[in-house]
């Protein structure tokens, strides 16, 4: 009896392994779950679930949305977000409906999730029908306008101004003439205003800037005070130039020379504190009967220009081709000569008598392109008429430079040969030094 039940059990424990294994070969040729592929009865439930709740939540969002997103007027539809996976808690590649459960879900007033839940919902309605997001349409009515009158509306809409808006007020410094003036060591006293300053600034600005390749200058500035140092200019309507002249029987005889401006030489008063003084003759009396005295500056030039009435460029530049001889100790009786010309013949030079005699020849526009014309008053072969000689000779290639048409050389042999001896004299007073 004992041995028929032990042999009963045992044959039914080999059946039961048999289909153990069964089970087993049957299980491992099973195909895994995939995400939303229905594999029982609990994943249609859960799949369906999920759906449900994330199309609510797409409503939500386009409902929100639509609210906020509106443009002229009309309120823009929002594509609803694609629908998300379920979770897949445990990592394994198959998302299930246990995975989405709040385990703690007893400790809230939340009913359970489906398929327990009140909101469960059957097989039959597990299929989601995916539904198009609503768009608002609003129409505006439209007039057909006539052509005349559509291009008459479309030129008045391109030609009307936007609006703009004023600018704030910007604040121009004012250049101080007397500050700049000052960098090239000119000062100017007197009866002046600021387009006597400005013309005094201009020239020296030229003068500076034609100086600068032969001195290796940085800037005018420099270039000035190096060539001319530093310059009073003085303007005095009383002022009085006079001149001398030898007569026939040998005696000189002093006489008003007819120019506006002219330079001389101040007088050394302390040389520890290069203090000058600087002196020039006024008209106290009337032109009919005049009376002369001395009148005396103080300054810290070594040089002064004196003019009567406001100066010219030209009057200035010419001026300049005294203060700069004088400042650098340029020797000027024995460098300014005749001048060789191309064809042989000599410029400034008396052929007949041998000796050195001013002319105009070479200059662009003659006799009236000197500042100190020339005149059969004064004296074309003393040493002031080198003088004068040399300051307009450098007056009118300065001004050349800066392309005056009425002065400056001719572009003939004489004009050529006196440019070209103006260049090589200011080579030799800034470079040969």
């Amino acid at each position: 009896m004992n041995q028929k039940k032990a042999t009963q059990q045992a044959q039914s424990k080999i059946a039961k392994n048999k289909n153990l294994a069964k089970a087993e070969a049957v299980m491992s040729k099973a195909k895994p779950v995939t995400p939303y592929v229905a594999s029982s009865y609990l994943d249609k439930e859960e799949e369906t679930w999920l759906k449900g709740v994330a199309s609510q939540g797409a409503w939500a969002a386009v409902n929100a949305r639509e609210e906020k997103t509106v443009s002229g007027g009309k309120p823009l539809a929002v594509p609803a977000p694609q629908e998300p996976n379920p979770p897949d808690k445990y990592n394994d590649g198959v998302s299930t409906w246990w995975d989405v459960l709040d385990w703690d879900w007893w400790k809230s007033n939340e009913p359970w999730p489906p398929p327990f839940g009140p909101k469960w919902i059957s097989p039959a309605m597990s299929t989601v029908t995916p539904t198009s997001t609503p768009v608002l349409v609003t129409k505006t009515m439209t007039k057909t306008l006539h052509p005349d009158e559509a291009w008459i509306i479309a030129y008045q809409t391109a030609n009307t101004p936007l609006p703009t808006q004023t600018p704030l007020p910007t604040h121009t410094p004012q250049v101080d003439i007397d500050y700049q003036l000052g960098r090239y060591g000119i000062s100017i006293v007197g009866n002046t205003d600021s387009a006597t300053l400005q013309v005094a600034l201009d020239t020296a600005n030229l003068l500076g800037k034609n100086y600068m390749p032969f001195l290796n200058a940085p800037t005018p500035e420099s270039a000035f005070l190096r060539s001319n140092g530093q310059v009073l200019i003085i303007l005095d309507d009383k002022a009085t130039f006079f001149y001398q002249e030898v007569d026939r029987n040998g005696n000189t005889i002093e006489k008003v020379a007819p120019g506006n401006c002219e330079t001389k030489k101040n007088i050394l008063q302390n040389i520890n504190e290069f203090n000058y003084i600087a002196q020039y003759k006024i008209n106290i009396g009337t032109k009919d009967k005049p009376v002369y005295e001395t009148k005396e500056v103080q300054t810290f030039a070594p040089q002064t220009i004196v003019c009567k009435q406001p100066p010219t460029e030209e009057n200035l530049m010419h001026e300049f081709g005294h203060t700069t001889p004088n400042h650098i100790g340029f020797d000027i009786f024995s460098n300014v000569d005749k001048i060789l010309k191309i064809d042989g013949k000599y410029l400034d030079y008396n052929e007949d008598g041998g000796y050195w005699q001013r002319d105009f020849t070479g200059f662009l526009n003659g006799n009236d392109s000197l500042e100190y014309r020339i005149t059969v008053e004064e004296s074309r072969t003393d040493g002031s008429a080198k003088l004068e000689q040399l300051a307009d000779m450098l007056m009118n290639w300065h001004m050349e430079q800066a392309g005056s048409t009425q002065y400056g050389f001719t572009n003939d042999p004489a004009g050529n040969a006196r440019r070209e001896y103006t260049l090589s004299l200011i080579k030799e007073m800034l470079v040969g030094r």
